[in-house]
């Protein structure tokens, strides 16, 4: 059990230890557009509208070996003929990019502690689209092994799959928007996030169909909408005025 592979169902668990609204019908939604041309969701939400609830409920979910039976039997999901056909089959990626951020700073902040000590004058920097992508393959390289971590990003995933005999991923990243909130001037940020996501989410060449079974991406501003760059077009995106299935 990873923090970005295969979190497990701990944050799921603890909300529902507290008063629980089920919002577990989401799941035969996403069940139902699994490996289809729709397998791709971006649900924008301004805040404190539960879309963090859904990512560890959906992380809950899907994740293998998770044996999270118990906690979806009493829900709605539970009364669904599909309950337990996608229950705990997929390798499940978690990124909460708020959490990923505040890492990469404690460890820019040792660097720097790092430079002082050693009289150096320049600290070394860190890209943070290198910093997710080296977290997650180090978390893949110590589940299946090192020679699962291919030359790129997109290649260490399809290995992953390869060496799972064909086991998908389920990706889910909880405020996918972050960078553009909180990095407005970025530009070189924001396009090569973009990048990064175009190029694992892109339909058109067979490389999404034949590693992810689903994605679920939440954030503030939908995709569509971000000023100035090229929106990653695969996505059904979910907003407040057109809510969709999610509702």
């Amino acid at each position: 059990m990873g923090i970005y592979l295969n979190p497990g169902k701990d944050k799921f668990q603890s909300i529902r230890k507290k008063k629980y609204i089920d919002k577990s019908a989401l799941i035969s939604c996403v069940n139902a557009n699994l490996d289809t041309e729709d397998r791709l969701f971006l649900v924008s939400r301004p805040r404190r509208f539960g879309k963090s609830y859904a990512a560890a409920m959906l992380c809950a979910y899907y994740g293998k070996g998770n044996r999270a039976k118990n906690l979806f039997k009493d829900l709605e999901i539970g009364k669904s003929p599909d309950f337990e056909k996608h229950l705990g089959k997929y390798d499940v990626i978690y990124v909460d990019m708020t959490s990923l951020r505040e890492e990469m700073e404690e460890r820019l902040n040792v660097l720097r502690e790092e430079t002082l000590r050693s009289g150096k004058d320049q600290v070394p920097q860190t890209d943070f689209i290198s910093f997710l992508q080296e977290r997650i393959s180090a978390e893949i390289s110590e589940a299946y092994g090192p020679e699962v971590v291919g030359e790129l990003f997109r290649d260490t995933l399809l290995n992953m799959v390869r060496h799972n005999r064909g086991r998908k991923i389920f990706w889910i990243m909880d405020e996918w928007d972050l960078f553009f909130r909180e990095d407005e001037e970025d530009e070189s940020l924001h396009t090569r996030y973009l990048s990064m996501l175009r190029g694992l989410f892109k339909t058109s060449d067979g490389y999404t169909e034949k590693v992810f079974a689903g994605a679920y991406l939440t954030g503030i501003i939908p995709m569509k909408k971000v000023k100035g760059h090229s929106a990653v077009s695969s996505f059904q995106e979910y907003t407040m005025l057109d809510p969709g299935m999610t509702t």
